[in-house]
């Protein structure tokens, strides 16, 4: 017998004093209602298999071959730029780090096949399940293999710019579900309807724990369902109702509304207070000292609540460009052409914090974690569609600032992109920065005074790395141009705990041996797996790196964003025009035939020469 559906609701509200957001709150025992409000909200859903999959697909062993998917959408709203667009002068500080599963602005799905099954069986299984859901007319033969999954991307503005609307229906219809009353489903549709249509990032997760060892045993698959609103998504949005189902067995309801108390937080715990309650709630009901009880129904509007405090300690962090951390900026260097030049530079706050290695010419920047404890790299990751591509060869272990790490997708360099059915390709670089040498930094991980820094320059320009790309022929069309775009690249840090730097500290006598073994505790149980508000998604990019790594993600330039907030750099690469196609095939006929005349006429005079030669010779045997 499979359990229940359980749905958590968390908000993080400003800790602004005179925030008014939450006044008319209402937890009681029979139905919370939740205000609109400049606030942060994250609603998870984890449903056993019997109580979804029937509303994905009527043959439900069609989940039988995949042992992973995912469908994730995200609208380009990142609150930092959101708010910097609107010029709204707002702390943000933490604020976008708390709630956030890290889902890039677009539309991905991610599938992975069960232990002996093909990526064709996979992939044709995997239609007919999300074929009710399927906005975008996906094909099987538009999915690319790396090494964590077969995917699928598409970023145009149009599928960033709000839900797609049939992923967005089998939502509403999945969330009520678990409804009963008619009257409370009805209700249910609509706040969700409401709220969808201000989300700012869904992920929806299937994981199939059945193996060949435990069939026959409790069904272990379930669904999770992520949806997020960022600060301000939901202040135009009406309130939101959410009754008690009577049947517990079917429905467990949790919420918890925080603040962020940032005496006691860091960019890398965050310390949440508030109050949580439950529905059915798990509070003793309380009676006045005749035995009465102190409530005359379920529906009192009095707080049925209980105090909590916890850490989270977040594993996609953005660094907030008004705490000092640095920007990117990116674009195609112009003239463009047929082998685009995407060019990625930095700038921020803290100028003095951007030097260059006068040596080694790579920009000596300063990690997001203490490097005597961490390692930290940074990295450059594309989704490039078909139209681009790069090409691995021209990668070397010395080659310019950096380092391929994968090329997954349509990586043909012959294909013309008319021939090309995969969406495109994935690209993760390596980039070559010049680390700071940890001996520069204390025990706590504070940069110290260099007594000589003769080494580093200033870097005005801060160019991180140009790439090449190259464009793929397109088909002809009536202008001469094709006008394009790439999702702008995710920059960020991957930082791990360094044990071999905990043991040099110990050996250097600066820790004992008993703190390093507690950092490592809390470093692996507490910080990153018994995060409740994020799990690692392993089929995405995620899933190349440690379970341990955290992400330092930097924000994109706000003057990089274009109007309608597209993640997005432009390109033009020229093309055939159709009206040219008829003259272009008639010079090329006259080009084909005039050849072969010349050839034929070259091979006909050559024949004549070589008979007369031997003519020659034989009349001068003759002679």
């Amino acid at each position: 017998m499979s359990g229940p559906i359980k749905h958590r609701i968390t908000v993080i509200s400003s800790n602004k004093v005179d925030n008014t957001d939450l006044d008319s709150l209402h937890l009681s025992r029979a139905k919370w209602v939740l205000p609109k409000g400049d606030y942060q909200r994250q609603d998870k859903f984890s449903f056993p298999f019997d109580k979804f999959a029937s509303l994905f697909i009527e043959d439900t062993t069609k989940f039988d071959n995949i042992a992973e998917f995912a469908i994730q959408w995200g609208v380009f709203n990142n609150s930092l730029v959101a708010k910097q667009l609107e010029q709204r002068n707002q702390d943000l500080k933490n604020l976008n780090n708390a709630l956030s599963k890290y889902v890039e602005p677009g539309y991905s799905v991610f599938a992975k096949p069960i232990q002996g099954a093909t990526g064709d069986t996979l992939l044709t299984d995997l239609m007919d399940v999300i074929g009710n859901i399927n906005d975008y007319g996906i094909e099987a033969s538009q999915f690319i293999r790396n090494p964590m999954s077969w995917n699928y991307f598409n970023n145009d503005y149009h599928s960033t710019s709000q839900l797609p609307p049939k992923l967005a229906s089998f939502l509403e219809e999945l969330i009520c579900s678990a409804e009963i009353s008619s009257e409370h489903k009805e209700t249910c549709k609509a706040d969700y309807s409401s709220l969808l249509k201000h989300l700012s990032s869904l992920s929806l997760e299937f994981n199939n724990k059945l193996s060949s060892s435990n069939k026959g045993a409790d069904d272990l698959r379930d669904l999770t369902i992520t949806l997020y609103w960022n600060t301000g998504a939901l202040q135009n949005v009406p309130s939101t109702t959410i009754h008690k189902v009577d049947n517990n067995e079917r429905l467990t309801r949790e919420i918890g509304m925080f603040e962020i108390d940032h005496r006691a937080s860091t960019l890398n715990d965050l310390n949440l207070f508030g109050i949580s309650a439950q529905l059915p709630s798990k509070l003793e009901p309380k009676f006045n000292h005749d035995g009465t009880p102190l409530f005359n129904s379920e529906d009192d509007d009095t707080l049925v609540a209980q105090k909590t405090m916890f850490y989270v300690s977040p594993r996609h962090i953005t660094l907030d460009p008004s705490g000092g951390h640095l920007v990117y900026s990116s674009k195609f260097q112009t003239p463009i052409g047929l082998h685009p030049q995407h060019q990625v530079t930095i700038a921020g706050n803290k100028q003095d914090s951007i030097k260059r290695n006068t040596t080694s010419g790579k920009l000596a920047l300063e990690p997001p974690m203490n490097p005597k404890m961490f390692d930290c790299e940074l990295f450059s990751y594309y989704r490039l569609p078909n139209t681009l591509f790069l090409d691995r060869n021209e990668f070397t272990s010395d080659n310019g600032d950096v380092e391929l790490v994968g090329v997954w997708g349509a990586t043909d360099l012959e294909a013309p992109s008319y021939k090309t059915p995969e969406w495109g390709s994935d690209a993760l670089l390596r980039v070559k920065v010049q680390p700071r040498d940890p001996d520069q930094f204390d025990i706590n991980g504070e940069l110290q005074p260099l007594v000589n820094d003769d080494d580093d320059d200033d870097d005005d320009d801060a160019t991180l790395y140009s790439l090449k790309l190259h464009s793929r022929y397109q088909s002809v069309d009536t202008t001469p141009y094709y006008n394009g775009s790439i999702a702008k690249p995710d920059v960020f840090w991957a930082c791990e705990l360094s044990e071999h730097r905990l043991d040099s500290l110990v050996d250097e006598g600066l820790i004992k041996a008993n703190e390093a073994e507690n950092i490592k505790n809390q470093y692996d149980n507490d910080l990153i797996y018994k995060n409740p508000l994020d799990t690692k998604l392993g089929v995405s990019m995620e899933g190349i790196f440690t379970d341990n790594t955290v992400f330092y993600h930097f924000v994109a330039n706000v003057s990089d964003i274009s109007d309608n907030a597209s993640f997005q750099d432009n390109f033009t690469i020229p093309r055939g025009k159709k009206e040219d196609f008829f003259i272009i095939q008639v010079a090329t006929l006259v080009v084909v035939v005039s050849s072969l005349l010349y050839l034929l006429r070259k091979a006909v005079n050559g024949f004549t020469a070589t008979k007369n030669q031997k003519k020659s010779k034989d009349d001068k045997k003759n002679q």
